[in-house]
């Protein structure tokens, strides 16, 4: 506790055995995480066992129903990668790694979900200010603007990024910002023009088309 601390407790033993029989052993999955999300080719890892001479990887198209679109056998490392031919439909997949050796015997499959999205999300709308507006330099700006949902097969929780610019062609950028909902604060110290503008980025990192940009002034 906060002021002793105890003796320890009686010393007990244990063994760990190892054995080549893989039926209750299973293969521990890496990388890509759980509920991944992307938009081009995929490097697969899982942790070696020790008492496996080979692996087995499948691939499920879920979105398909449950179709197998692709198989590797008698891997002897523990990573593949697959590009966009075979990844070549956006979805919802399924990835699976057992672990197999010559006893022979094998681990149950380890399984993954993981999403492939090429679509870009739906542009924003710009709502306030409104174009045009004019606010004083000890002002709190409050932009919001309007997102439709995302599209696709695959649909995913969409975050944005809010860009200002002293010219209406955004080739000098002031700030950056990224937000996760569709509000943003901000006071400006600076009087003159400023113009604003949004782009929307779904989980598998496309990017949609800026909005129509807005001005405003700081007085």
């Amino acid at each position: 506790n906060f002021a002793y601390m105890s003796s320890y407790s009686y010393t007990s033993s244990f063994s760990v055995i190892e054995t080549d029989d893989l039926t209750n052993q299973q293969v521990v999955l890496s990388s890509p995480t759980v509920n991944y999300y992307n938009n081009s080719s995929i490097i697969f890892n899982w942790q070696s066992i020790n008492a496996a001479d080979t692996y087995n990887f499948e691939l499920i198209n879920n979105t398909n129903g449950q179709v197998l679109v692709h198989q590797v056998e008698n891997i002897t490392g523990t990573s593949i990668t697959l590009n966009n031919t075979i990844l070549s439909d956006d979805g919802e997949y399924i990835w699976k790694v057992k672990a197999l050796n010559s006893l022979p015997s094998a681990t149950p499959f380890a399984s993954r979900t993981f999403f492939i999205d090429r679509v870009n999300p739906n542009q924003p709308v710009n709502v306030s200010p409104i174009n045009d507006s004019t606010h004083s330099d000890a002002q709190t700006v409050t932009f919001t603007w309007d997102m439709p949902t995302d599209s696709g097969v695959i649909q995913s929780t969409l975050s944005y990024q809010i860009e200002f610019s002293n010219n209406s062609n955004f080739s000098s950028i002031l700030q950056t910002s990224n937000v996760s909902t569709t509000t943003f604060q901000q006071i400006f110290q600076t009087a003159g023009d400023y113009f604003w503008r949004i782009k929307a980025i779904d989980k598998a990192g496309n990017t949609s088309n800026y909005s129509t940009y807005f001005k405003f002034t700081i007085e």
